[in-house]
C-alpha cells in the first residue's frame, strides 16, 4: 500500500507541475475611454432581432505598448480571444464565424477604407466554425472563442480580424440585437455590415462607418488568453524573409518585412538590413527591436535581410527581393501605329508598365 501511495503522489505531483507550466494568463484589453453598449462597432453585427443584415466584417488594431501594457510581450502563445456583450441576446439560426490574426508594424488604422484583401496578407486563420450560436451571456461575462490554431505573437502590433455570416434564410436570425461593450480608441478599427458576403461593398471596409451607422474610432473590449513565451538561449534560428508586396512596385509603396520559421522566444532583437544585389553588402535600417517586424517605402530596387540575435547569438535570414520601378524622365509620345521602344509607347499601359 505504501508502495501505491508513493506512485500516486508523483502522479499527483507531476500532473499539477503540468498544470502549471500550461497555465493560461487572461488579461482585457481596455484602452481608452468607456462608450455606451452599442452594436455597430461588432465584432458581430446585429442590430436587431428581424434585422437582413447578416453579415460583417471588422478588423481592430492593438499596438506593442497596449499589448506590453497588459503583460502580453513577444514569444506569448495566443489560445484565446473573447468579447462582452451587455444584452443576454443569443443566435436562434447557426453563424459561421472566422477570425485571423497578423503580426504587423503598423501603428494606426489612418485610411479612409481599407480593402478586405490587404488586411487579409499575412493573416492567419486562427478560429473557424460554420455552426455557432451566440449564448445568452452578458457582462461581466466574456463570449470565448478559444482558437482551433493557436497563434504566437512575434512583437509589434496585432491585427484581429472577424467575419461572420448568418446561416439559412427563413426566421429570424437572433433573439434581439448585440449590444458590445466598447471603448474609444482613436484609428484602431474598419468595419463594414451587409445583407450577404456577396452584397457588393463586402470586400471594403471603412474607419468611420459600418455602412448602418457609425464605427468611428469605437473598439470593442478584447480579452485574450495566453500563456508567456519562454526566453530565448542559444543561437537562434532566422528563418525567411518576406515581403507583402509581389511583382514591380510603385516608389515609395509601403512594405511590411516579417519573418516565417523564425524562432519565437522572449529576449530576441531583430536588425533588418537592405542591398542592392543578393550577395552583395548589406547596410542596417535603423536600429535593432525588439519585433520582428518592419515597414519600409523603397525608392530602389533590391534585397531585404533580417540579423535575429539572442545576446550574442546570432543568425541570418534569407534575403527577398523588392523591386521597385524607376523614375522616367524625358520626352515620350504614345502612338498605337508604332511600337514600344525608344521615346514611344504603343499604349498607355505599356507607358504604366
Amino acid at each position: 500500500m505504501i508502495r501505491y501511495t508513493k506512485i500516486l503522489a508523483a502522479i499527483c505531483c507531476v500532473l499539477l507541475t503540468s498544470t502549471g507550466l500550461l497555465a493560461q494568463t487572461f488579461v482585457t484589453i481596455n484602452t481608452g475611454t468607456a462608450g455606451t453598449p452599442a452594436n455597430n462597432a461588432g465584432p458581430i453585427y446585429r442590430s436587431s432581432a428581424t434585422s437582413t443584415y447578416n453579415f460583417s466584417r471588422y478588423s481592430y488594431l492593438y499596438t506593442e505598448a497596449e499589448l506590453a501594457s497588459a503583460g502580453i510581450g513577444p514569444g506569448s502563445i495566443i489560445t484565446n480571444l473573447g468579447w462582452q456583450k451587455a444584452d443576454t441576446g443569443r443566435s436562434l439560426r447557426s453563424m459561421d464565424i472566422k477570425i485571423f490574426m497578423k503580426n504587423s508594424s503598423t501603428t494606426d488604422f489612418a485610411n479612409a477604407t481599407e480593402s478586405w484583401t490587404n488586411l487579409m496578407n499575412g493573416a492567419t486563420q486562427v478560429y473557424a466554425n460554420a455552426s455557432f450560436l451566440v449564448p445568452p451571456v452578458t457582462a461581466p461575462n466574456v463570449i470565448d472563442f478559444p482558437l482551433t490554431t493557436s497563434f504566437v505573437y512575434t512583437g509589434g502590433s496585432l491585427e484581429i480580424s472577424v467575419e461572420h455570416q448568418v446561416n439559412g434564410t427563413s426566421g429570424n436570425a437572433t433573439t434581439t440585437s448585440f449590444t458590445w461593450l466598447w471603448n474609444t480608441v482613436p484609428n484602431r478599427i474598419y468595419g463594414v455590415g451587409l445583407t450577404s458576403i456577396t452584397t457588393s461593398g463586402s470586400g471594403t471596409l471603412s474607419s468611420t462607418s459600418n455602412s448602418i451607422s457609425t464605427i468611428d474610432d469605437r473598439r470593442p473590449l478584447l480579452r485574450i488568453g495566453y500563456n508567456a513565451g519562454i526566453a530565448c538561449s542559444g543561437t537562434p534560428t532566422a528563418g525567411t524573409a518576406n515581403a507583402s508586396v509581389s511583382g514591380v512596385i510603385c516608389n515609395g509603396t509601403l512594405v511590411n518585412l516579417s519573418l516565417t520559421g523564425a524562432t519565437t522566444a522572449t529576449g530576441l532583437s531583430y536588425q533588418w538590413q537592405f542591398s542592392t544585389t543578393a550577395n552583395g553588402t548589406y547596410t542596417n535600417i535603423g536600429n535593432s527591436q525588439t519585433t520582428s517586424q518592419l515597414g519600409v517605402t523603397p525608392t530602389q530596387s533590391g534585397f531585404y535581410r533580417c540579423v535575429v540575435s539572442c545576446g550574442s547569438n546570432s543568425a541570418t535570414s534569407s534575403n527577398v527581393e523588392v523591386q521597385v520601378a524607376p523614375f522616367v524622365s524625358g520626352t515620350y509620345t504614345i502612338n498605337s501605329t508604332q511600337p514600344t521602344g525608344a521615346s514611344n509607347f504603343a499604349s498607355f499601359a505599356d507607358a504604366f508598365n
